[in-house]
């Protein structure tokens, strides 16, 4: 969460994905006001997701394949 509040800050696109609750170990309120924190300066987030993998392309751009939900 740190990395991405100043890489957003930096002009970075950023984009956090998470299994299930973003800081699950916080007390639910502050992390739901941090998150959404995050979300109002232009982080994205996505739920319920994972990477399946990731490989450079012979470009230099990073093509990531998503798990959403479950499904590919």
């Amino acid at each position: 969460m740190e990395c991405a509040g100043f890489l957003n800050g930096l002009g970075k696109e950023v984009i956090l994905l998470n299994r299930s609750t973003f800081l699950r170990s916080m007390d639910s309120d502050m992390a739901g006001k941090i998150v959404q924190e995050l979300k109002s300066d232009g982080v994205k987030t996505l739920t319920q997701t994972t990477v399946n993998s990731a490989k450079r392309l012979d470009n230099g751009k990073i093509e990531v394949s998503l798990k959403v939900n479950g499904e590919d």
